[in-house]
This record gives C-alpha cells, structure tokens and sequence, in this order.
C-alpha cells in the first residue's frame, strides 16, 4: 500500500516540509507525510495567519508554530509544540470559544485567524450531502448551534481523556481534535467530495496515514454492500456530492474509522452528558442490523433502501445518520438524512423526537398511507407475520391495536400507558435484538428506573 514518503518533524521545533529542504537536516520522532500536499501545507490555500509578516509564504509552518518564541523579534505566547495559542481548556459540558483549541482560532466564520477572516467547514449533511440550509458555519459555529431542542457534539475533553488513555502518541499538550485529524497530511475534502484520496482523517491507531484514500480503505470493502442514501432533495441521485449512481469507492470506510473508539473494548467512553458509558457499537456480521447483520422479512423501507436489488443486506455508514463533528440534535443527528431535512425543531411534533430521524429510511404510518407522522402503530402491530407484535396485537380498523400491549407504560417514565406510543429507543439501539412475531418482550432490554439503552 503506498503512503506518503515526505518527512516532517513533529515537536518543539519544526523542520521544513520540502524535502529539499531537509538535506543535511537530521530529524528525530519523524512522520512519513506529505505536507505540501495538505490542505495546511499547500502553497495557495494553506495556514496563512493574519497577523504574520508578509515574509511568511502560504503554508509555511510558523503560521502554526512559533520555532523561535518570537516573530520578527516580537515576543508572544507560545504554548506546547511551540504552538501560538492553547489549546482546549478542561470543561464536561462548555460553549466552545476559538481560545479553546488552537484549531477553532481559524476554523471560524467569524473573525478567524486565517487572511480573509473566515473560514467555512459546512456540516456533513451540508458538504457531502447537499444540504442548503444555514451554510455559513465553520468548525467552531458547528460546536456552538442554535437549537431549540438539544445540541450534540463530540465533547473534546472527553475525546482528550479517551485519546490520551489509547494512543501512545497522543501527548499532553495536542489538541483533542488530532485524535481524528493529523493535521499535517490532513487534505482539503470540501472541495473534492467525489474523491476519498482528499480525506482529511486518520485513523486514531496510524495516525501517521490518512484514512480512506486507499481503495482497501472505502466503502468499497463490504463487497458492494453499501448503498448511499439519496442526495438532498433527490431521489435520483446520491451522496457524496450528487452521484448519478450509489459509488461505495468514494466514501471512506467510516465503519472502521469511528468504530476505532465506540467499537472497542479496550476502555469506555463516558458521557457526561448522558452521565453513563456508551454502548459498544458491533456493526459486525452478528451485530447490528444497520451493519453487516443481514435483513429478516420485509422491513418496510424506503428508497433507496427498500429495493432489495439480489442483495440480503445494506450496510450503512455512520455518518449517513451521524454528525462527525457536532449537531443541533440529540445524538449527532444530521440536519438532513437520505435526501430529506430532518426539522426537529419544527412546533408540534410531539415528544418522540427519534421517531423523525427513523421515518427519514422506515415507512411510518404516514408513509404508508395509513395514519399520521411519526406514528409507527400499523409498523409494529399490524402488518401480519413481518410485525414483530401482530401474534397478539392486530390493528382494528380505526388503526390502533386491538388490545393493550404491555409494553406500553411498562417503564418508569414513559409517555402515557395503554396504547399511547413510547419511546423509540427502549427497543432500538445499536446492537439491539427484535422480538419475534409471537410478541415476546425483548430479553435485551431491561430498563429500570427510567434507563433506556441508546447509542
């Protein structure tokens, strides 16, 4: 598998990313990179920091680092690698400020330190998934939305702890952002969303290679398996960026990447949020159902997933629901899924918010012509056979179930009890089972005291 051969010192003084540069110059702790080659390094739309003298070409590594602790003989803060700002201060649960990570102080709409003064990291439903809505964000506006429901980001003191706690080379004084990120090989991929080669990740364990710019590296590798959701506001094209046909050879293997951390056993990941570990995610053969775990009976999809096409599974990846980043939504939603806006925020659409994040692929009543949005009656109980409650809980005529389920109300903290819905996440979760069509109660599941089992 080639990789790049161009060497940069990583450290307290920074050698030249040209190998020209680099005769005679013997570097210790070197990365096999390419820096020129990155969306950092490149000569014309490299790091290129305001308050710089105009000596600094584009790209150069002072823009970043202060090799000397000084520039042009003036003296400022310099922080660790020789960094020119600090990078993430202690917080569980904070409104992220561009001081608070050495990345955020160009990654910003508003008054970033790159010339021009901005610079634009649209969300993942936005630049690979064509989403229109609210474009003027960087990296920082996405930590910071407005919301009326519930925010959600990758909290980065708990990726610092995590990262520091499973990866040597993580140290002190990096940002929690490399934990994803080198960013001296990291590419430009907003401008090349068609082609993986461009990805700007690295997986946590080689954190010296990019992620996904190998064909073994894609989609591609799950033997056909993968199918793009729709484009946004299509229904003939797919993402990333509005393919005329599902292409899993230009999207990273997200599977593996994001499975390095909420895969793994080797420790938990806490939420302070959630105030619990998350669950482990198995997106393997005997896992989850959204994984390579092979589809059973009909399961009243939508396009493009309900056309089986000779295939007995689709393998989704996790940024097709899931933000990498941040989301005004719980849980990292995207803003939009399979080619339709979610608008969680919309007034009136009940308590059971994850029910629109599941209609935007699952037929919901609604859907299917029978009942209103978001309501999942005639899915669970009325479908003959392929309904995982209809051996006792047919739906009459009106459209509810006949008789009382008891799984509705059963918990502590339910909405409502009897035929009133419930919760969505006490059955479904990642790496969930589903009950057989007699209608037994999943042995899974064993809320008590109001715990439910989500991702």
């Amino acid at each position: 598998m080639f990789k790049h051969t161009v060497r940069v010192f990583i450290g307290h003084t920074i050698c030249l990313g040209v190998a020209a540069f680099l005769s005679g110059i013997t570097c210790v702790h070197a990365l096999e990179v390419n820096y020129t080659n990155s969306a950092h390094g490149n000569a014309t739309y490299g790091v290129n920091r305001s308050d710089m003298p105009d000596a600094y070409a584009v790209g150069n590594c002072a823009h970043c680092h202060v090799q000397h602790g000084s520039v042009d003989g003036s003296a400022g803060a310099v922080h660790g690698f020789a960094l020119f700002s600090a990078n993430l201060v202690e917080g569980a649960d904070i409104t992220y400020k561009s001081t608070d990570s050495v990345c955020f102080q160009c990654h910003t709409t508003s008054n970033s330190r790159q010339q021009g003064g901005s610079v634009p990291n649209p969300d993942y439903a936005e630049t690979f998934g064509g989403f229109s809505e609210n474009s003027d964000q960087g990296v920082l506006e996405q930590y910071n939305p407005d919301t009326q429901l519930e925010d959600s980001y990758h909290n980065l003191d708990e990726v610092r702890i995590y990262a520091a706690q499973n990866f040597a080379w993580f140290k002190e004084y990096t940002t929690p952002c490399e934990a994803c990120h080198n960013p001296h090989i990291a590419r430009r991929n907003k401008a090349h969303v068609k082609d993986p080669t461009y990805t700007a990740i690295s997986l946590p364990s080689d954190h010296g290679n990019l992620w996904g710019d190998d064909a073994g590296e894609t989609m591609a590798r799950y033997g056909g398996d993968y199918q793009a959701p729709f484009y946004y506001n299509s229904t003939t094209s797919y993402e990333p960026g509005g393919l005329l046909n599902s292409d899993p050879s230009k999207v990273p293997d997200y599977v593996t990447f994001c499975n390095e951390c909420h895969g793994s056993e080797k420790a938990p990941i806490y939420s302070t949020r959630r105030e619990r570990n998350l669950v482990m995610v198995n997106w393997s053969a005997a896992g989850d159902k959204h994984g390579a775990r092979g589809r059973d009976g009909k399961t009243w999809l939508r396009e493009p997933y309900a056309t089986i096409g000779g295939k007995s599974n689709y393998v989704l990846s996790c940024v097709d629901c899931h933000e990498p980043h941040a989301s005004p939504y719980p849980f990292l939603m995207r803003r939009s899924i399979n080619g339709q806006p979610l608008n969680l925020n919309e007034p009136g659409l009940g308590p059971d918010k994850r029910g629109f994040q599941c209609l935007q692929c699952h037929q919901d009543d609604n859907a299917m012509g029978y009942g209103g949005v978001n309501d999942w009656a005639r899915q669970h109980h009325g479908l003959g056979g392929d309904s995982p409650y209809s051996g006792r809980n047919n739906i009459g005529p009106s459209g509810k179930p006949l008789a009382n389920c008891d799984c509705h109300g059963a918990f502590e903290g339910d909405i409502g009890s009897g035929k009133n819905p419930i919760r969505c996440e006490i059955c479904h979760y990642h790496g969930s089972s589903v009950p057989n069509p007699a209608g037994e109660w999943p042995a899974t599941v064993t809320p008590k005291n109001g715990e439910q089992k989500t991702f």
